[in-house]
């Protein structure tokens, strides 16, 4: 059986942050056509755009969520995440744009699925520890990502988030 693959959306948030640091590079290279003897705060200013740049632009490519046989794996640029498909408990719909740290695997996104499951550990001293763990993700291609993992697992509850349009309708 084949390893199916989904890459993470990008919100507009991302778009917005390129654009401006583009625009910074602009006004970096006007400033420092008129004023040369600010070369070394010219350099850093340059450097400072690449990296809020391209450090993103390395982590979307990064980001990746992969359906094993018996796991769905969360790949991301600092941590690897396997979660196997028996300790998943529930699947719910969220949108937050303050969910953006390395663990949540989002990349700015806000539309977001927040996967549960539970986890477990045993210590030096052989003590079994468990507990409920969440974990942030946003695939491109959500409702079929949702379809997959119901067919992995019969009977998940996934909790679906309120649009304006069946608000509207009730």
């Amino acid at each position: 059986m084949s390893e199916e693959v989904y890459r993470t959306k990008v919100n507009i948030a991302w778009h917005i942050l390129v654009i401006g640091m583009v625009a910074l590079l602009i006004v970096c290279f006007y400033y420092y056509f008129i004023f040369k003897d600010l070369l070394p705060l010219f350099l850093f200013l340059i450097g400072l755009s690449l990296f809020v740049i391209a450090l993103p632009f390395y982590m979307f490519y990064k980001i990746k969520y992969v359906f094993k046989w018996n796991s769905l794996s969360v790949v991301g640029i600092f941590t690897n995440l396997d979660i196997p498909y028996s300790s998943i408990t529930e699947v719910k719909e969220t949108s937050s744009f303050f969910t953006f740290y390395y663990a949540s695997y989002t990349l700015m996104s806000l539309d977001q699925l927040d996967i549960s499951f539970d986890n477990t550990s045993i210590g030096k001293s052989g003590m079994k520890r468990e507990w409920k763990e969440i974990v942030t993700i946003s695939p491109k291609m959500k409702e079929e990502f949702i379809a997959r993992l119901e067919a992995k697992l019969n009977g998940i509850k996934v909790i679906r988030k309120k649009r304006r349009r069946d608000k509207m309708t009730n």
